[in-house]
């Protein structure tokens, strides 16, 4: 299988398929805060500046326009997770149909990479040998077989067109509904009281026999693996089984498919919850005390809170460490160059509780300490993935989590580094906080974003949460109270698609996963308007660019902004 071959530059003057642009300009204008006035209109406040974060003296700055640049990633992510954005579907066909009218839409983004969720919980969107099927592709029910295979679908039709196929997949999660929840309990034959007095074991069992987690499910056979929060369960991952397992499940992917990423999401440990008006933590009820007597303090963890929660971290870290291991393994022995990537969430730490953390208050959550353990700055410094993706879902004047601070700090940790940094912008919050945080009735933040990342040499890409809303809400089907936030999602993605998406680009090269030199086409030739050229089979390139411009090809093809395009993988 080829993967990710090199892209090949070939200048020709009078065809177009991708534009040449220059850098971005340096002229800058300060950002002012965007406000519900009196009279109910919104707009921009011209006396109250957005400083980087609160306490900041520095007004956020804003690049005064966009250029698009020769390499930037641009996607979306494909939540299937209770069919969020992906339906059941009745037969293949209809489910080919369907993700067509994804490509459709990504084309008419020129998004250039595709991120579908695979495994939103114990399953699989492909036939596997240790994961039952998804109840999210057609039945309903866990472990029934749809008769194909949407993954080899997904992949053939995605590179059809050109794209990148990003395999997303939660590594930890088993269910996503809680326990008490009336369906549940009417399946179960259970009361409230009776389904929380289950011990966990018991609880997948009960669940096994009413249908809802299939026989080979991960869990079902290895109960004893599963912990339980917020009504929620989830493998252990202070179990060296889990991490192995979870090792497996990747390798069969990429053995089988030609993918061109595997795709994390931020679920590792839980996150908090609220409780009564009160913030309530993994590991207050000891829920992975028993994991740590019996794995953390014999390797010599303090049995102390610190000590904990550093055995969970390096438990997280463990686990990118044997995916990573997995992923480039089989790219030295099949010559591929599969790439790892993460999109965690947005704050790492804040500065108050280390010194490396962002200007952040620490009520604001965090992902290194307290909940999910996840040392991110680290799996960068240490490149232990190939991209990351934070979730800096919030606006400019967000206090609690400052846009502009939070992706000058990720820029920073990536620095001196071959991690490319894509960010996740919120544009579902239009929707979702409009109605009451100003700043997402405002249909430029995104595009105020991303002229802002302009500034930021390490940061590659945007990507989009979710699919749903790239698309635009039909105003005549919204009810009057809606129509303002629909209205602005509406204007947003006109702007976005306008200037900010309406140029195709490149995905980021990676020449650290190149396993060879790509070679110039031979004999090419432009007659007329019809352009021909010749390979070779030894040549790996999966495709091949045409540019329109004026000038050399060494001007207009042999550099980029950041990458030269001769050696690259792809």
């Amino acid at each position: 299988m080829k993967k990710w071959a090199a892209m090949l530059c070939i200048l020709v003057l009078s065809l177009s398929a991708f534009a040449i642009v220059g850098q971005a300009e340096e002229a800058t204008e300060g950002l002012n805060k965007f406000i519900k006035k009196a009279d109910g209109t919104y707009g921009y406040e011209a006396n109250t500046p957005v400083y980087y974060y609160n306490g900041s003296t520095e007004q956020v700055q804003i690049p005064a326009s966009y250029t698009q640049p020769k390499e930037q990633f641009k996607s979306s992510w494909v939540a299937t997770i209770a069919n969020l954005n992906f339906a059941k579907v009745a037969s293949e066909a209809a489910f080919k149909a369907q993700y067509k009218t994804v490509l459709d839409d990504f084309e008419s983004w020129n998004m250039n990479a595709v991120i579908f969720q695979v495994r939103p919980l114990l399953d699989a969107y492909y036939p596997s040998k240790i994961n039952p099927w998804s109840e999210f592709i057609a039945s309903g029910v866990q472990g029934v077989n749809p008769g194909y295979d949407p993954l080899a679908i997904m992949v053939e039709e995605t590179h059809k067109r050109g794209m990148e196929y990003h395999a997303w997949f939660n590594p930890y999660r088993v269910t996503n509904t809680k326990l008490t929840t009336a369906s549940i309990l009417t399946k179960i034959g259970a009361t409230k009281e009776e389904a929380l007095a289950m011990t966990v074991p018991e609880q997948i069992e009960a669940w096994n026999k009413a249908g809802i987690l299939a026989d080979d499910n991960y869990a079902v056979k290895h109960p004893e693996t599963v912990l339980r929060f917020d009504e929620k369960l989830f493998l252990n991952p202070g179990i060296p089984a889990v991490q192995e397992y979870v090792a497996a499940t990747i390798q069969e992917v990429v053995t089988n498919y030609d993918i061109d990423a595997i795709h994390f999401d931020d679920y590792f440990y839980p996150y908090r919850i609220t409780v009564d008006g009160k913030n309530v933590l993994f590991g207050d009820q000891q829920e992975d005390a028993a994991t740590f007597a019996q794995y953390g303090i014999p390797a010599g963890y303090p049995n102390t809170k610190a000590g904990i929660d550093e055995w969970r971290r390096d438990n997280i870290t463990t686990l990118i460490d044997k995916v990573k291991q997995t992923i480039d393994t089989h790219n030295q022995a099949k010559k591929t160059a599969v790439q790892f990537g993460i999109s965690p969430f947005g704050i790492w730490e804040h500065k108050a509780n280390n010194p490396l953390g962002s200007n952040t208050p620490t009520g604001s959550s965090q992902s290194y300490s307290q909940s999910i353990f996840a040392d991110t700055y680290q799996w960068i410094k240490d490149e232990k993935i190939d991209y990351m993706t934070p979730q800096i879902y919030w606006s400019f004047d967000q206090n609690a989590a400052p846009y502009g601070d939070l992706a000058r700090w990720w820029n920073k940790a990536a620095e001196g580094t071959h991690v490319q940094i894509y960010v996740g912008h919120a544009n579902y919050k239009h929707l979702g906080n409009g109605g009451w945080e100003a700043a997402w009735m405002n249909s430029e933040e995104i595009p105020n974003q991303m002229r802002f990342n302009q500034l930021l040499e390490n940061v590659s890409g945007s990507v989009l949460f979710s699919y749903n809303d790239i698309r635009k809400s039909d105003m005549a089907t919204i009810p009057d109270a809606q129509k303002p936030v629909n209205q602005a999602k509406n204007e947003s993605i006109d702007l976005l698609q306008k200037t900010y998406f309406k140029i195709p680009s490149l995905t980021p090269s990676k020449p650290w996963l190149a396993h060879q030199a790509i070679t110039a086409p031979m004999q090419v030739k432009q007659t007329g308007g019809t352009l021909t050229w010749s390979d070779t089979a030894a040549n790996d390139a999966r495709y091949y660019v045409v540019y329109k411009g004026t000038g050399t090809a060494t001007e207009n093809c042999g550099k980029s902004s950041k990458h030269d395009h001769k050696n690259l993988a792809r």
